[in-house]
């Protein structure tokens, strides 16, 4: 059951994520068949959203492909190039893809090395053409990133213990490129039952426990690594959260991946404000699915 309010919701009609999707309530405007006019994640393995409809894949091939999504807002089946272009290879070295302001890149390999890449259009784009900018990320079981301003770009990395490192890494043109020399500061502890962290931008995190529950935090001033949050004492406003392959977010638009090839879509109306349960999903949570609902 969920608690809003004084209002008991029952638990079925309350899921904003991947349980109602799948009966016969989809709206018949998104039961479509992949076509050649929309793209196919079917391979894809890490996704990861810049804003304004750009979304990066990585496929199982290595390969790392750009796609604009041209209604990002609403989630509708429109894009500008639907077969993706094709940037590069070798980037299933990575463990962790996150797009970042400006055109950049951020891939985090095995070893927990950070490398940093532009993009350029009509450019290639290769896996072992970045800029390493930093060590030491591998301790983390999750890391996430949040936009900022031309180069400027937040990090967040979430330890088994339950500590949620920040990071600001200020550009390569700045004195200092890192503030706090790029050293891990602890603004969060006990979050040791979270698998995944996703940051939506403004301070504002969705976490994921193990039991497929979505969690909404937000940071106060994030611009400074803070350590004070709004209350964290509320209720899960998503479940069914764990049949995914990857999640991406900026601004309250949420990408997800699932294991079966289909691309799903949500959003989260005013990010920076919790609410219960669906409320604060369009559609009331249920997804759209911008690159076609795989039906076979």
């Amino acid at each position: 059951m969920w608690l809003a309010g004084a209002v008991l919701i029952p638990a079925i009609a309350a899921i904003p994520a991947y349980v109602r999707f799948l009966g016969d309530d989809t709206p018949p405007s998104q039961t479509v068949k992949v076509a050649q006019t929309l793209p196919s994640f079917a391979k894809a393995r890490k996704i990861t959203y810049a804003g304004s409809g750009v979304l990066y894949a990585i496929f199982a091939d290595g390969t790392l492909r750009r796609f604009v999504h041209t209604d990002p807002e609403n989630g509708g089946a429109k894009w500008l190039t639907p077969q993706g272009e094709e940037l590069g290879g070798g980037w299933n070295r990575f463990r962790w893809l996150e797009a970042g302001a400006d055109g950049s890149l951020y891939g985090v390999d095995v070893s927990g090395e950070l490398f940093r890449f532009k993009y350029q259009p009509g450019a290639r784009l290769e896996a072992d053409s970045g800029q390493s900018i930093g060590h030491g990320f591998s301790a983390f079981k999750d890391f996430t990133a949040a936009p900022g301003n031309g180069s400027d770009q937040i990090f967040y990395g979430l330890r088994p213990d339950g500590e949620l490192c920040w990071f600001r890494y200020l550009g390569p043109d700045a004195a200092e490129p890192w503030m706090n020399a790029g050293r891990c500061k602890v603004v969060k502890q006990g979050w040791q039952h979270y698998r995944r962290i996703v940051a939506s931008g403004g301070g504002v995190l969705f976490t994921i426990d193990a039991r497929g529950e979505a969690y909404w935090h937000r940071q106060r001033a994030p611009e400074k690594g803070g350590r004070t949050w709004f209350r964290d004492e509320y209720e899960p406003n998503g479940t069914g959260w764990w049949i995914h392959l990857d999640e991406t977010a900026y601004r309250g638009v949420f990408y997800v991946l699932l294991r079966s090839g289909e691309l799903l879509w949500f959003k989260y109306l005013e990010p920076g404000i919790y609410k219960p349960g669906f409320t604060g999903w369009t559609y009331l949570g249920r997804p759209r699915f911008p690159a076609g609902k795989i039906t076979s």
